[in-house]
């Protein structure tokens, strides 16, 4: 039975309660269900042809001294003779960063069965469909979307450890597998091979079956579906359609990602010849300890003159931290300079800790020796073979989404919905995206700890 179309039509009514009533909900959670990126701020930015270009800074500046009390009272003659005892201004090492934007696309399909009972009469069917599609929709998209803020520009969720078949794998952490996600896998000798459905995942034995049989060695890499060129590609050009995150971000190397004329850089820039813009990298290879945060928190103060402001970790590592202390495992502190416990309730019965400077509505935030607040994120970096963690240190006064186009239809020829052209169950899909890439101008007021034996 064909689609009807037009003013008026089915096609219509439903168009308009997609984009009507359910979407301006669906854009809010996205922007307030992430607990990663709640954190990022907002920023509208053109293009100027297929980049944003943005200036940075990318070191200190001199032109701050002092001046003896005596020319406190002829100022203006010092200033005109260049008395020696003035000042020497000094320029803001600036650059141009360029932003490639990126394109986040979720899918949404409504069955051919309901199509039919739908212009059967049924007009109710068809709206529950959508309805159900699109609470599941809501849920998966943000969980996508947390997790590229920390896999994004790198893409890959696991590494190969163990052929168990043509079908079956074991990977280094299956945290971010479930069952009926689409994957890739990237070969160390450039090539992609296909795309692949999970129909099962051990947790415990860290095993993933897929359908299909597929020839892969334990030097490839599992990847997102949508982070890969066309198959057998032999280039690693275009390696990385997500978003960044901060895996990439806080850094002090080049992301393998080749995105700005053929060159692996981040935001176009070399960060091998700019040391002073690289992200602090300490390796703990212990568990965690003050004095290793605080020597992380000093050498980004030497870099950059600043001060992180939120740390990102796992519930994992935020666990041994507070058995460590909390419970004075630790000879560096007491019990009473770690408040884990202490939380408060807010509207619609969200928590959030007394502790937090933030104003987030989220049982995700604590409080370390009161100074720093950690924000916690089941997709946070995290090394589950060998129990090892990583907490990052962000100045989030320089985390934020270039943003060219916000969440929207994707309506060519003026429409959300059409008539699904693959072979597939759906008779009808539509589909959103949102146009922007997520920036760190400053990586030098970030850093890392990472291999927290946990």
């Amino acid at each position: 039975m064909s689609w009807t179309t037009g003013q008026g039509s089915d096609s219509s009514l439903y168009e308009k309660f997609l984009k009507e009533f359910y979407f301006p909900g669906w854009v809010d959670t996205q922007n307030n269900l992430c607990t990663t990126r709640k954190v990022f701020r907002r920023r509208s930015t053109p293009l100027k042809g297929k980049y944003a270009v943005i200036a940075i800074r990318t070191g200190r500046t001199g032109g701050i001294s002092a001046i003896p009390p005596s020319q406190i009272g002829n100022l203006a003659s010092s200033i005109t003779s260049g008395a020696p005892s003035l000042p020497t201004p000094g320029y803001q090492p600036v650059d141009n960063a360029f932003v490639r934007p990126k394109i986040m696309m979720f899918a949404v399909g409504i069955a051919q069965d309901t199509i039919d009972v739908s212009q059967g009469g049924d007009k109710a069917a068809f709206m529950a469909s959508i309805d159900f599609e699109m609470q599941g929709a809501k849920v998966d998209a943000a969980n996508y979307e947390d997790l590229t803020c920390y896999k994004g520009g790198s893409t890959t969720l696991a590494a190969i450890t163990q052929i168990v078949s043509t079908t079956v794998i074991e990977v280094d952490n299956s945290y971010y597998f479930y069952k009926g996600k689409s994957i890739s896998f990237y070969h160390t000798a450039g090539d992609w091979f296909a795309t692949k459905v999970i129909t099962a995942v051990d947790h415990s034995l860290r095993r993933v079956t897929y359908s299909g049989a597929i020839t892969v060695i334990t030097s490839d890499t599992v990847v997102t579906t949508g982070a890969r060129p066309a198959t057998g590609t032999a280039s690693v050009d275009l390696y990385g359609l997500e978003p960044w995150g901060l895996d990439t971000m806080v850094s002090a190397s080049n992301p393998t990602l080749k995105e700005i004329n053929g060159t692996a850089r981040y935001l176009g820039i070399d960060r091998s010849t700019l040391p002073e813009w690289q992200s602090v990298e300490i390796d703990a290879n212990a568990a965690f300890s003050y004095s290793a945060a605080q020597q992380v928190l000093d050498q980004i103060h030497d870099l950059s003159g600043g001060d992180p402001t939120v740390a990102f970790t796992t519930r994992t590592t935020r666990r041994s931290i507070a058995v460590k202390f909390a419970y004075g495992g630790s000879s560096e502190t007491g019990t009473t300079q770690t408040r884990f416990m202490d939380s408060i309730k807010y509207k619609g019965g969200l928590v959030a800790r007394k502790e937090d400077r933030h104003g987030a509505e989220s049982d995700d935030w604590m409080r370390l020796n009161d100074e720093i607040p950690f924000v916690l994120d089941r997709y946070a970096s995290h090394d589950y073979e060998n129990s090892n963690g990583t907490i990052f240190f962000v100045d989030t006064r320089h985390l934020y989404e270039a943003i060219v186009t916000d969440w929207k239809w994707w309506a060519p020829q003026g429409r959300i919905l059409r008539e699904a052209s693959n072979s597939n169950s759906f008779g009808l899909v539509a589909h959103a995206y949102k146009y922007f890439e997520r920036v760190l101008d400053a990586p030098n007021t970030c850093g890392k700890l990472h291999n927290i034996t946990v």
